[in-house]
């Protein structure tokens, strides 16, 4: 019986670190749901995810991503966010600057058309800002925060 158990939970531990872990590491819609606490339709492409937001043993940690997305399906998208302000003057970026955070896309050049500060489903605080990606598409960068 034991040796049945000890079996059992070596092909739990194997699962996990095969296919359990992937969604806390990779890049993801389903690593973006959890840290970010926003759904991503299928349509989204070019998914990075960086961040130390994984091991949320850490008061002070956070979440950066960023996909691109047909500019059909950016309202439906954006319906999701619980914004608080809107700036569409502002050249800074939504990312801290420590090397976790860094994403770094071709689309990211220039200015983003919109930077939203949201209240955050997951977290302290949440960011969205969009790029022009090209004629049919956005860029989108997120920020998630806890503090």
């Amino acid at each position: 019986m034991k040796t049945t158990l000890a079996v059992l939970a070596s092909l739990v531990l194997i699962a996990l670190a095969i296919g359990g872990l992937t969604p806390f590491f990779g890049d993801s819609a389903s690593r973006i749901h959890r840290e970010h606490g926003l759904t991503l339709p299928a349509s989204v492409s070019g998914i990075e995810c960086r961040g130390d937001a994984w091991m949320r043993i850490c008061s002070d940690c956070g979440a950066a991503s960023s996909f691109e997305i047909p500019v059909s399906d950016l309202p439906v998208f954006l319906s999701q966010l619980r914004v608080i302000d809107t700036d569409t003057t502002s050249f800074s970026s939504i990312f801290p600057r420590n090397p976790q955070y860094r994403v770094k896309r071709s689309w990211m050049s220039g200015r983003p058309t919109a930077t939203y500060h949201c209240s955050s489903p997951t977290a302290d605080g949440l960011s969205v800002q969009t790029w022009t990606a090209g004629p049919s598409s956005v860029g989108v960068c997120l920020y998630t925060d806890w503090n």
